[in-house]
């Protein structure tokens, strides 16, 4: 298990952090999207269930064995012709 300082972490061009409650409608288009989901172990989740796991990871412990934990990548500067923004990626830590 990692720290609680873990997150948030961050260089000049990037910070991985917990997702936070604005970033709803980010983190369904993320989760709903065919091509990502295909390859995930969840079904496509209502905004009910979207927001209480945005909630539930506000206060997961991370880097507990076997679990899974939401985390996000913000990219700050412009890099390789890409712009400012968001992803958001689900580890599972063995």
């Amino acid at each position: 298990m990692f720290s609680e300082s873990f997150l948030p972490q961050a260089t000049e061009r990037l910070i991985l952090r917990r997702v936070i409650e604005l970033e709803l409608e980010r983190f369904l288009v993320y989760r709903q999207h065919p091509q990502v989901a295909r390859f995930q172990g969840w079904s496509m989740p209502s905004d009910t269930a979207a927001q209480s796991f945005i909630n539930e990871m506000q206060t997961a412990a991370i880097g507990i064995p076997s679990e899974w934990f939401q985390i996000a990548i913000v990219i700050l500067v412009h890099y390789q012709n890409v712009r400012p923004h968001l992803n958001l990626i689900c580890v599972r830590l063995h």
